[in-house]
């Protein structure tokens, strides 16, 4: 997902950081996500249209015009971003595959010189260690050339 924040904020991402708050800068951040569920609420859709919403009585993302849903509940740490008003949801990238590729597409992302970790585990509660959320400074000829880059990387990870 390509999220633009529009501000300098800090971010109480649930417990992560023992509910520390996170300095997330203005900027442009990328952030690596699976769906893998075949059914409900864990399959792609009902997921991307989770993160298109926003909680309570907040307006949702304008890329969630088309969707319908209702509400949410802050359960991962990227909820906690896309809940603020300040942050906006600008588009997604979705790959398909039956396999469990953020670990590999995180690790592709924090080794691009275009990317900063912004705190290291963060969005990666299942993967310690890893990085899901990081910060894009880079022209749209590297968003536009991500997708390949990403199929490129699963490509050469199946056996």
């Amino acid at each position: 997902m390509r999220i633009r924040v529009r501000e300098d904020i800090g971010v109480v991402f649930g417990r992560f950081g023992k509910g520390r708050p996170v300095p997330v800068p203005e900027g442009e951040y990328g952030y690596v996500g699976s769906a893998l569920g075949g059914q409900g609420a864990s399959s792609l859709g009902p997921r991307l249209l989770r993160h298109a919403t926003r909680s309570g009585s907040r307006p949702p993302h304008s890329i969630r015009a088309a969707m319908t849903g209702r509400g949410k509940t802050l359960r991962w740490h990227i909820d906690h971003l896309l809940d603020r008003l300040d942050a906006e949801l600008v588009s997604v990238i979705a790959l398909r595959s039956p396999e469990r590729l953020e670990p590999v597409w995180g690790r592709l992302l924090e080794e691009d010189s275009h990317t900063h970790v912004v705190e290291k585990g963060l969005g990666a509660g299942d993967a310690p260690g890893d990085t899901r959320l990081l910060r894009v400074e880079a022209d749209e000829g590297w968003w536009a050339g991500l997708p390949r880059r990403l199929s490129a990387c699963r490509c050469r990870n199946q056996p």
